[in-house]
This record gives C-alpha cells, structure tokens and sequence, in this order.
C-alpha cells in the first residue's frame, strides 16, 4: 500500500501525519491498510463511505503499482525459472504461456477501466455535486453503463477463480 502512494516508512510518522503529508485521506489509508491485513475478515461495506475520487486515485494507483513493479517482477521470476529449468520441468513453458496471455488480458481490463469506468464513476460523482444539464447527462451515461462494467467485471472473478481451481488442483509428477 505505502508503495502505491510512495510513502517511504518511517517509524516516527503515525498514519495521520503521512495522510496529511500526501493529502490523503487517513481513514482510507487505515481501512486499506487493515483490509490487507486481515482481508478475510473486513466488510467491503467499509469502503461505501468514501468518495469516488478517493476509490478511482486508490485504483489508478492500483493498476500502475501493478502494470510498473508486480508484473514485471512476476514475468521476471517465471522466465528465470523457465531458463534454468526447462528441461527438467517443460511445463514451466505452459506456466510462461499462460501468464503472457493473462498479462495481456488483465493490461486489456485496466485500459478499459481507465478509459471507460474511471471517467464515467467521475462524472457521475461530478453530477452528484453540481448540476449538470440533464441532456449532458444522459447523452454520457449512455455511452457506458454500470451494467456493461458489471457484465465485464463478472467475467474477470470467473477466469481467475478458474485460474485458482486450476492452480490447487494441479499435482506435478
């Protein structure tokens, strides 16, 4: 989380002085925080107080910290594996195989929400502070709809929870 927004740790700051210092919003930053800590346990509920633009920054922050350092780590780590172990291991090809084709489809998703959902939740939550000329409004919400996110969103949960049956069911030899 710190990484998403650059905060270096520092033992002397409390949370409420790194949120000031970032102009952020401390109560988001602890809800994030014990949601990765304890993500089993936290209502999501939580997170319905907070305003779009605190939810579309966190997960613009999101998809940089992951397109920026997770995926090239993960890329890394598997093309090592693949190089030192191919001959002992040929299925790290199909691993490889995979997770080119997942990047690829996640790098996919992440455009459509920059390019569709982010806009579209900020000028709902835009409409909501100010008035905006009904034929304005309609004519942009027209253009995307939460069900189209909803409908996209649903087929993102089902290829990973896929991915994941696949992944606990495999038993090498």
């Amino acid at each position: 989380i710190f990484s998403r927004y650059e905060i270096g740790f520092n033992e002397k700051d409390s949370i409420a002085q790194v949120a000031f210092h970032k102009d952020l919003d401390k109560n988001f930053l602890v809800d994030v925080l014990n949601y990765f800590d304890n993500f089993e346990d936290i209502n999501l509920q939580c997170f319905s107080k907070y305003s779009i633009p605190v939810l579309v920054d966190y997960l613009e922050r999101s998809h940089r910290y992951y397109m920026d350092k997770k995926l090239p780590e993960i890329e890394q780590t598997i093309n090592i594996l693949t190089d030192l172990h191919r001959e002992q291991s040929p299925s790290l090809s199909l691993i490889q195989w995979f997770f080119y084709d997942y990047k690829k489809e996640l790098t996919k998703h992440f455009e459509m929400e920059e390019k569709m959902l982010f806009p579209y939740s900020r000028f709902l939550s835009q409409a909501n502070c100010f008035s905006i000329p009904l034929p304005i409004s309609l004519t942009y919400i027209k253009q995307y709809t939460v069900q189209d996110f909803i409908q996209e969103h649903a087929d993102s949960h089902e290829d990973l929870s896929k991915i994941r049956k696949a992944i606990l069911n495999y038993s090498p030899s």
